[in-house]
């Protein structure tokens, strides 16, 4: 989820080797192996409890419930009761 992710800060990210098409119609995103190793390098090499506590206010400061709701599903169900309701 890489949405969740500030690179260096709270977290890694991999490269995407290869995607594939799933059964509930997205797409799932493989790593390269190369690139989960140089990840735990780093990990290993950064301050994980200052990390951690980074991303845990990254994730508070941006992914409250009422915050997710006002700004993602709030404007989508208008939009879809738009199409419904014309």
């Amino acid at each position: 989820m890489p949405e969740l992710i500030k690179p260096g800060i709270t977290g890694f990210l991999t490269t995407v080797q290869w995607k594939r098409f799933t059964p509930m119609l997205g797409y799932c995103g493989h790593p390269s192996t190369d690139s989960i190793y140089n990840c735990m390098l780093d990990v290993y090499k950064a301050d994980r409890i200052k990390m951690g506590d980074e991303a845990r206010k990254y994730i508070l400061e941006n992914y409250d419930a009422d915050m997710v709701y006002k700004n993602s599903w709030s404007p989508f169900l208008q939009k879809l009761e738009k199409e419904i309701y014309p």
